[in-house]
């Protein structure tokens, strides 16, 4: 028999029975569970639940680009010279549901929630497929132009042999169809919160004639002319908007930016602004219209008064829409990889500590990926607008920085390409703040 040596005196107290030290450590240790149970309920050192969880690993192999949506992953996979392959797995679990060859070409993914279908574009040829079965619903030739309708189930479409139609996106059934010249620019009006219609479409013509038409039919409601395009077109893009009463046209001459509004229902200018400088972006932001280029400069769209403008660079963009309350999201603030708050009515910046790239921008909330200096793979963020910061939540191996995205409209999923050409599938839980 070996005796161990415990270095101290672990003598029964002579008033304490056997029996008595028999039944103190089971004792304990129940008082001692209750006890942590109890801490547990009062949320005091409860354990948080992780943000992600694995799902599957798609091993889709080869140059793989993916677009996700809320219950799918739809994969392109295509070499120069060879066919196209577009696959769908369920989000869920990572199972294959279809997969359909098309021919060879540089594609583009491009789901439409609400209308059951799949875009997928390769350079001026768009080809729809159906999101169940990954079967052909319709294709065209020769697109120059396309713009969605609010609802998600209509768009103007414009192409080399139709012209511009109002297709139901569904079936491409036209509702009605139209010539117009080559290089025509067309947009429908909308709101100025853009989530609705106004019942008529901007046809911009490149010899300035402007054509007010109806939604519904398409005929002609009234005619007028405005300055023509001027610049280099190839080198100045340029642009119309329909807003509320206003028809908007966004002219590149020289260095400088020329934006005029028109009444729409007598086509009589209403308000000009020059901006100093070429732009290559315009559009509402939040209750402003903005113009993008070297800076960002945002128009109080009822005076054309330049409301404020932001030290931006010729890259940045502006993610409208993301937050409530018109605050911006502003990437390539200042020059570098940055991202910026700016309250869209005064212009007013907040810049966020860290170089992070938007994930997602739905009204749900926001999430970013950003990179540490000697790692593979990239944080996982969340954005607090109060604090102006980006509070990492988890770290994500092997991933590519700006090849995630979160699912669509809730942000249940999250789904990254990996340096090995994989596709990685998480369950996101959002962290409770």
């Amino acid at each position: 028999m070996q005796v161990i040596d415990l270095g101290e005196d672990w003598s029964i107290r002579p008033d304490r029975p056997d029996h008595a030290r028999r039944r103190s450590a089971p004792r304990l240790v129940g008082l001692l569970a209750a006890a942590v149970l109890l801490t547990l309920l009062a949320g005091g050192s409860a354990v948080p639940q992780p943000s992600l969880v694995p799902i599957r690993l798609l091993a889709v192999g080869g140059s793989v680009n993916f677009q996700l949506t809320d219950d799918r992953v739809f994969t392109v996979r295509s070499q120069d010279g060879s066919p196209v392959v577009i696959t769908a797995y369920r989000v869920t679990n990572g199972a294959r549901l279809w997969q359909t060859t098309l021919n060879a070409g540089k594609e583009v993914l491009q789901p439409v929630p609400g209308a059951g279908v799949l875009l997928v574009w390769g350079g001026t040829s768009l080809t729809v497929l159906d999101v169940g079965t990954g079967q052909i619903r319709w294709q065209r030739a020769g697109v120059t132009g396309v713009e969605f309708l609010p609802d998600n189930q209509r768009m103007l479409l414009v192409s080399e042999d139709a012209g511009l139609q109002l297709l139901t996106i569904e079936s491409g059934q036209p509702d009605w169809s139209r010539q117009v010249s080559a290089g025509t620019n067309v947009t429908v009006a909308l709101d100025s919160a853009g989530q609705h219609t106004l019942g008529w479409v901007v046809n911009w013509e490149p010899d300035g004639t402007i054509r007010i038409l109806d939604e519904a039919s398409g005929q002609t409601l009234r005619t007028g002319k405005l300055p023509a395009s001027i610049g280099d077109p190839a080198r100045s893009p340029e642009a119309v908007l329909g807003i509320d009463r206003l028809v908007l046209t966004f002219i590149t001459a020289g260095d400088g930016t020329v934006i005029t509004a028109y009444d729409s229902a007598t086509l009589a200018r209403t308000w000009q602004a020059t901006i100093p400088e070429p732009s290559v972006r315009f559009g509402r932001c939040g209750p402003m219209i903005c113009v993008g280029g070297t800076n960002l400069t945002a128009i109080d769209p009822a005076t054309g008064s330049i409301r404020w403008r932001a030290d931006t660079w010729a890259g940045a963009i502006w993610l409208p829409d993301t937050i409530p309350d018109g605050v911006l999201i502003v990437t390539g603030y200042r020059g570098s990889e940055r991202l910026t708050l700016i309250e869209a009515r005064s212009g007013k910046a907040h810049p966020i500590p860290g170089r992070w790239i938007p994930i997602s921008d739905g009204p749900a909330g926001n999430l970013f990926a950003g990179y540490q200096v000697g790692r593979i793979g990239a944080w996982l963020g969340v954005l607090h607008q109060r604090t102006n910061t980006v509070r990492s939540v988890a770290w994500l191996p092997d991933v590519v920085r700006d090849q995630c995205q979160a699912s669509t409209p809730e942000q249940t999923y999250l789904v990254c390409t990996t340096i090995h050409g994989a596709i990685q599938i998480w369950r996101y839980t959002p962290p409770i703040t």
